[in-house]
């Protein structure tokens, strides 16, 4: 479903990844803008992978069920969220604003 909602907004979609290993190799090596992560990566928590993207200065957002005051530590704290079930409008808004935020901080 997200492919479909980058693709209508003329965005290039890389993944997705399902499994944490695969996310964090993405995470490692992806060339892309800024990375939508979901909190539970098929049983496992993406912590590892923000931390990833954080450190290369990649802009992301966490997208969970999930209540993020008691998922998120410390060092994510304050990280962007868009809580399950979404809509379109509110990850594409979420996502440019994460982007704005970050080039806006360099």
């Amino acid at each position: 479903m997200l492919e479909e909602i980058f693709e209508g907004l003329g965005w290039q979609s890389v993944g997705p990844a399902t499994r944490l290993i695969d996310a964090l190799e993405l995470a490692r090596t992806g060339d892309f803008d800024a990375a939508l992560l979901d909190v539970n990566l098929n049983g496992e928590m993406s912590l590892k992978v923000a931390r990833v993207l954080a450190e290369r200065g990649v802009p992301f957002v966490f997208s969970t069920g999930y209540s993020m005051k008691t998922v998120l530590p410390a060092d994510l704290s304050g990280t962007a969220v868009i809580s399950k079930p979404f809509r379109i409008s509110d990850v594409e808004n979420k996502i440019r604003e994460t982007i704005a935020t970050h080039r806006a901080g360099k």
